[in-house]
């Protein structure tokens, strides 16, 4: 009995990891769609506005249609070994918690993005976030809520020179 019941929450949580995916390869294509709609060059030859969205819209293309292939896979594999459950119970959701945990801290990272600027609202963001996604691993979380964020505005703000927001530490 326990066995199809953990059966049947593997292969939902694969149906939503595939419907995640989804989403994401449509909000990805819109994204990518867009950002080829931008110049990617300057009259000057140089790298313009468009290059690195048109590089992060590629990746989260190709990304997600792997991740949603493979989720396809997996789920496929499951069914054709799948045996029946006589028992009918429907298994619980352990990550709906996480999920509008996560929903929340995204909702608190935009409010907060212009008043604290990008730095340091990524860090705000990520300390929590990182805590829900990683349980227990304190210096890890610690150590990317710091690195990413410095990461990128070393990239986005002193190599590309995208302008993100300063917010209370000033620009």
């Amino acid at each position: 009995m326990r066995e199809g019941i953990e059966e049947r929450e593997a292969e939902r949580e694969i149906r939503w990891e595939a419907v995640f995916l989804g989403v994401l390869l449509a909000a990805g294509a819109v994204y990518t769609g867009m950002a080829f709609g931008m110049e990617w060059r300057t009259p000057d030859g140089r790298i313009g506005a468009g290059f690195f969205p048109r590089l992060v819209g590629v990746g989260i293309l190709g990304c997600s249609a792997v991740g949603l292939a493979r989720a396809a896979v997996r789920l496929l594999r499951r069914r054709s070994r799948a045996r029946a459950d006589p028992s009918g119970q429907t298994p619980p959701r352990p990550y709906l918690a996480a999920m509008v945990a996560l929903v929340g801290l995204q909702v608190v990272l935009v409010a907060t993005l212009l008043p604290l600027g990008a730095v340091l609202a990524s860090m705000l963001f990520l300390v929590p976030a990182l805590a829900v996604l990683n349980p227990g691993r304190h210096v890890t979380n610690l150590t990317l809520s710091v690195a990413l964020p410095v990461g990128m505005y070393l990239l986005l703000q002193v190599g590309l020179n995208a302008g993100l927001p300063a917010g209370v530490l000033g620009g």
